[in-house]
Formats: C-alpha cells, structure tokens, sequence
C-alpha cells in the first residue's frame, strides 16, 4: 500500500478494518450491533453541538473500543485519512499502513 492510496476511501477502509476499525455511512453506524456502550449517545451529542449534516456523514469508530473511544465523523476521504494517521501514531508496528511506500 501506497499513502497515496488512502485518498481512496474503499482503501483507507480496507486498511482500517485490518487494524479492527470501521468506517461506515451515518446510517450503517446507527444500525450497527458492535458499537461500544454509549458511543451512539456521544455520537448525537457531537452531531447536534456541531451541526452535522449526517446525510452526507461518515464515522469511524474502534468497536473494541469503549464509549468514550475513537470516533470521527464526516466527510469519508478525510476521517478514513485521519484514522489511518492516528493508527500510524499508534503503538503497532505491522500491517498495511506500516508496509507503505
């Protein structure tokens, strides 16, 4: 894999998804069974402070994670980016964004 590659979203999603993260449309999030206790509610909670049109929104979340865990939401190019880039500040060494080019 390429940085390059993850201005692709279906790219960036595939590498997320080995590191166990997701990145799904505002309604996919709604209907998901994974989502950590409370993460739905702190979800809402940003949309409303921040005025979020979901209907065009993505969000990304760790399911592995609690409530108050990882979580972006908007545009999906720019949040699969920015969770690929909090991934690679991580304390992990291998997979997909650590054999890029």
């Amino acid at each position: 894999m390429k940085l390059s590659d993850l201005n692709n979203v279906e790219m960036a999603k595939s590498a997320l998804e080995a590191y166990d993260f997701k990145l799904v449309t505002w309604q996919e999030f709604l209907d998901a069974k994974d989502k950590p206790d409370g993460l739905l509610e702190r979800a809402l909670d940003t949309v409303k402070r921040c005025n979020i049109d979901v209907t065009l929104s993505h969000v990304t979340y760790d399911p592995l994670d609690g409530e108050e865990g990882f979580m972006l939401i908007g545009d999906a190019t720019a949040i699969a980016k920015e969770t690929c880039e909090q991934i690679m500040e991580m304390d992990i060494s291998s997979g997909p964004l650590f054999d890029m080019e």
